[in-house]
């Protein structure tokens, strides 16, 4: 599973771009790569381009170039490979989200009209008010996490090696996706995979991995596709080989519409994925799939309607249970406020699914939440969360309902410009868990990226930096697994 680790960027409101980056790093050509390859800004950094003949803000369609609409003061673009859609906000100026990647949050109080990526959903907390509803972040907004000093450099007993996936910069200006293998003395080496190129820079998201086949998957809407009354929008559905660099793109039939939650199974070879239910263009609910990834094959496994007419976010999930009946969704129960953390367990074995959040979730004396999850076996997960009296962030084992125990501490430290998500995966006998994470130096503008083992039967964590370095100012988590040896 992989976790966004920061508050998302804000986009901003004027057509000239700044550098966001508090520092320039080695040289100018080189801060230009970062600007173009900052995976947690330019996805936001589609504001629209003035016509300099019009006036501020513009008054109506015919100021703008053709195929672009006014908004407020900006003009968005409607063709291309980046189509735009308006965000209107006639207090604080109009903004242009791009179609494929993100949604329009609409003014609201003191908060300014802004974009959020189609993972997440806007919310009132945080300093951006976008939230993924499987993922706890603190209410004010997160703190990097970051690997303790004295803790770097020991050496783990792992076997194999953990697959990585990393959104890289490029001199060209742009991001290529890279696969990174990571052998248990840290050692790495990369395959680029130039299918996969990001011009304009992209917010990671989950990438699920498959530990037989050593691939990872993604999927998402097409929300470029034209809308109609019922709400069809196809579904894409990517493959990427880390090792050979191969890249498939293929359209799902069978299912349609926004991927709110997915989880891989790798006993049966599949993806467990949720999308909104609708009536008409209303949305009553969610429908999970499983999809076959070798025939491509979609069923449908069942249908939740929302309570009360409320959307209650079971649909948004990362995990699964060892077969496959039941979803979770670790977060909030009010997820617009992020209030009463817990748990939300999705049953899915029938037609008609089932849902329920449990706010008794098991956690040391205290810790107040846990930051991420994987499934371990049928009753334990894997966590890390913040401790409350002395910040550090611990690694949890733990049950429902049962009981937790820390395996080990690492720091929390300033935050990371770009770093990204939090990779955290399980290997598939639950012996193992590895982490990507920040490693921040003290006296060092340049934190790099290191890698975390928890031996999960003995209890023991160890870290180390990944050599040679990666900058986890730059180079961002996409997605981990542990391949099958």
């Amino acid at each position: 599973s992989t976790y966004p680790l920061h508050p998302l960027p804000m986009p901003r409101r004027t057509p000239t771009p700044t550098l966001t980056l508090p520092t320039v790093v080695l040289c100018v050509a080189f801060s230009l790569v970062l600007l173009k390859a900052t995976a947690f800004t330019d996805v936001w950094d589609a504001f629209g381009t003035p016509n300099p003949s019009c006036p501020v803000p513009c008054s109506d369609h015919s100021c703008c170039p053709a195929e672009s609409e006014c908004c407020t003061d900006v003009c968005c673009g409607g063709l291309g490979l980046n189509p735009e859609s308006c965000c209107q906000d006639e207090k604080n100026g109009g903004i242009c989200c791009l179609d494929m990647e993100s949604h329009c949050c609409p003014l609201q109080g003191v908060r300014p009209s802004h974009c959020c990526p189609h993972w997440h959903v806007c919310c009132e907390i945080g300093e951006y008010g976008c939230c993924d509803p499987a993922v706890p972040l603190p209410p004010l907004g997160p703190t990097d996490v970051a690997v303790r000093a004295s803790d770097i450099g020991k050496m783990s007993t792992f076997p194999g090696f953990v697959q990585g996936l990393f959104i890289v910069p490029t001199w060209a200006g742009n991001s290529v996706m890279t696969g990174v293998q990571v052998t248990a003395d840290y050692e790495h080496k990369n395959t680029q995979i130039p299918k996969y190129i990001t011009n304009d820079g992209e917010l990671t998201r989950l990438f699920m991995h498959n530990p037989t086949k050593n691939v990872f998957y993604t999927m998402t809407a097409n929300y470029t596709a034209p809308m109609t009354k019922t709400p069809q929008l196809p579904i894409i559905f990517k493959t990427l080989d880390p090792v050979t660099s191969a890249t498939t793109i293929q359209v799902l039939s069978g299912a349609f519409n926004q991927v709110t939650g997915c989880a891989f199974h790798d006993q049966t070879q599949s993806v467990i994925f949720s999308t909104y239910a609708y009536s008409g263009s209303t949305q009553i609910g969610y429908s999970f799939y499983s999809l076959d990834v070798a025939t491509l094959k979609v069923t449908l496994m069942s249908t939740y309607k929302f309570a009360n007419s409320v959307d209650d976010y079971a649909g948004w999930f990362r995990n699964i249970s060892p077969d496959a009946k039941t979803t979770y969704r670790l977060g909030y129960k009010d997820v617009i406020k992020s209030l009463s953390f817990g748990l939300g367990v999705t049953d899915i074995s029938s037609p008609v699914g089932k849902y329920n959040f449990q706010l008794n979730v098991t956690l040391p004396t205290d810790v107040s939440y846990y930051f991420t999850m994987s499934v371990v076996n049928e009753n334990t997960f894997l966590s890390m969360g913040p401790s409350l009296s002395t910040g550090e962030f611990v690694v949890v084992k733990w049950q429902l309902d049962g009981t937790a125990t820390k395996l080990g501490t690492l720091s929390f430290l300033d935050t990371a410009d770009t770093f990204g998500p939090v990779g955290q995966a399980v290997s598939a006998d639950g012996k193992w868990m590895a982490a990507f994470l920040n490693h921040k130096e003290a006296d060092s503008d340049f934190d790099r990226v290191a890698m975390v083992v928890v031996d999960i039967e003995a209890g023991s964590v160890t870290s180390g930096e990944i050599s040679p370095w990666m900058l986890s100012l730059s180079d961002s988590v996409s997605g981990i697994g542990i391949p099958k040896q």
